[in-house]
C-alpha cells in the first residue's frame, strides 16, 4: 500500500512539474503512431441499478500515423430490470484531440491521483473510475460515493464538448 501511494505521489508531483506543458504526457509513439495498439483509456462506470452496477462510458485515447491525438467515446445504455444488465451502445462519437482537450485530460488524471489517495470504500455502491495505458504502465482505479469525482469527470466531459452525465443524487 505503501509504495502505491508513493507512486501516486511521484506521479502527481510529475504531473504538477511542468504545468505549462502537458505534451510530455502524450506521446505519438507511446500511444500508437507507430502502429501499436498501445491506448490510454477512461473508463467510468456509474450505479444507478444501486448495488448491480449502472450503466458504463469509455474514452479510448490514441495516435495516429500522422501523428495527431484521437478519442473515442462511448456512452452505453443499461435497463437495470435486465437479467444480465446488458449494456447497449447510446452514443459514440471520435475526437480530434487539440492542446485544449489534451490539457482537460491531464487535468483529470491528476484530480484521479489524489482521489486515489483520499478514497474510501463505498460498500456496495458506488462509481468506478479507471484510467490504464493498454501497456500497464499506468493504473489508476477509485471506487468511491464522492460526488467530487462525478464532478470532474463532468469537467472533463466539458473540456472535450461530450454530453454530460447527469448523475442522480440520492434521495
Amino acid at each position: 500500500m505503501r509504495y502505491i501511494l508513493l507512486f501516486c505521489l511521484l506521479l502527481q508531483i510529475a504531473c504538477h512539474s511542468n504545468p505549462v506543458s502537458n505534451d510530455r504526457f502524450f506521446d505519438e509513439i507511446d500511444l500508437g503512431s507507430s502502429g501499436s495498439e498501445k491506448r490510454l483509456l477512461i473508463e467510468t462506470y456509474f450505479d444507478e441499478c444501486g448495488e448491480w452496477g449502472g450503466h458504463r462510458e469509455m474514452m479510448t485515447i490514441y495516435a495516429k500515423r500522422d501523428m495527431n491525438f484521437y478519442l473515442d467515446y462511448e456512452k452505453y445504455r443499461i435497463t437495470c430490470g435486465s437479467a444480465y444488465n446488458d449494456q447497449k451502445v447510446e452514443y459514440k462519437k471520435t475526437l480530434k484531440l487539440d492542446a485544449s482537450n489534451k490539457k482537460s485530460i491531464t487535468e483529470y488524471i491528476q484530480y484521479m491521483v489524489n482521489a486515489k489517495i483520499v478514497e474510501h470504500y463505498p460498500g456496495h455502491a458506488g462509481y468506478t473510475f479507471n484510467i490504464l495505458k493498454s501497456d500497464s504502465t499506468l493504473l489508476i482505479n477509485v471506487y468511491s460515493q464522492d460526488l467530487s469525482n462525478i464532478e470532474s469527470y463532468q469537467q472533463l466531459q466539458k473540456g472535450l464538448n461530450l454530453p454530460i452525465t447527469i448523475v442522480r443524487e440520492e434521495e
